[in-house]
């Protein structure tokens, strides 16, 4: 058997949970989630697939795994029998999808919470009960409350997440990442703050949001001290990308932009020249492999990157 699993988003949608549990997914959730795999291609019998796949379905029907909620389903090109190979990806990409939607307490132990959390090289499309929805970037984590809809329209965030926020008469949304809060009342608008970062930034595309004593308007952007300075600017545009796959970098240091590389490919790119790490680097990066950012890296700056497992070292020509 040869193929390929594509992907690196995960879709969700915390009001499609299972007619059984809400904390749990059956074998028909199971199975919708097999359905995210894209298959490039594949050499194996109908027939032999189609054994396997009663095999898995009848293994399938009595397992449960806690806290994960129902993908939505993925457009994917099918034959005849690639659903049966879905369910065999499937149930290795859902022990990913599972570490998204775990329900806990928070910090205080006063609040239960549903989380959801992506790894370095992963993003997640989440839809909240009121219909607004979040693309949350690579290494990042959001912190929905249960009651969330019910007059609680408050979630916490660590990374950077992109929101496009549902009116509401009377419940503002908010969002607190690092001791930073903003409040609007609809609108999208990003709000960055990483365990690396100094500072929290928020930027807006469209609407407008309070940020402390300032309120941003579209297309402005704010840099949130500890200390409660707001620094505005307009707004660096390309931080939108991400929601569509992209990473954009506009002559910035590769010291700086190594970090975030990192997250997007979840590599360790090193520099054996120190020269290299001061040099301007101005391209996109699309969602994709360690191989892929190796190519970019060696065009944009003339040089060799040689490979070796999650470490990509940048070596002069």
């Amino acid at each position: 058997m040869r193929f390929w699993v594509l992907g690196g988003v995960i879709n969700m949608d915390p009001r499609d949970h299972t007619t059984t549990s809400p904390d749990s997914l059956s074998a028909g959730g199971i199975i919708g989630a097999a359905a995210k795999a894209v298959v490039e291609e594949l050499v194996l019998s109908p027939e032999d697939v189609g054994a396997a796949r009663a095999r898995l379905e009848r293994a399938i029907s009595h397992a449960t795994i806690e806290g994960a909620l129902r993908p939505q389903v993925a457009h994917f090109q099918r034959k005849n029998w690639y659903g049966a190979l879905g369910v065999l990806t499937g149930v290795a990409c859902l022990f990913l999808i599972a570490r998204n939607g775990r329900q806990s307490q928070d910090a205080n132990g006063t609040a239960a919470v549903t989380t959801y959390a992506t790894a370095n090289g992963q993003r997640a499309s989440i839809t909240l009960p009121d219909g607004s929805t979040v693309a949350l970037n690579v290494a990042s984590r959001l912190d929905v409350p249960t009651d969330y809809g019910r007059g609680n329209r408050t979630v916490r965030l660590s990374g950077e997440a992109l929101f496009t926020v549902r009116h509401h008469d009377g419940a503002p949304f908010s969002v607190v990442a690092g001791g930073i809060t903003a409040r609007v009342l609809g609108t999208a608008f990003i709000v960055r703050k990483y365990a690396t970062d100094t500072a929290a930034v928020i930027a807006v595309r469209e609407g407008k949001v309070a940020v402390r004593s300032s309120v941003v308007t579209a297309r402005q952007e704010v840099e949130a001290d500890p200390d409660g300075t707001v620094h505005a600017r307009p707004a660096d545009m390309s931080r939108f990308t991400f929601a569509n796959g992209v990473l954009a970098f506009k002559r910035i240091p590769l010291r700086d932009a190594i970090v975030e590389l990192d997250r997007w490919y979840d590599a360790d790119v090193r520099v054996a020249d120190p020269a290299f790490r001061s040099e301007p680097i101005t391209a996109t990066f699309a969602a994709g492999s360690r191989a892929d950012l190796a190519a970019i890296l060696e065009f944009v700056f003339d040089a060799r990157v040689v490979e070796d497992g999650r470490v990509l070292t940048i070596y002069p020509k």
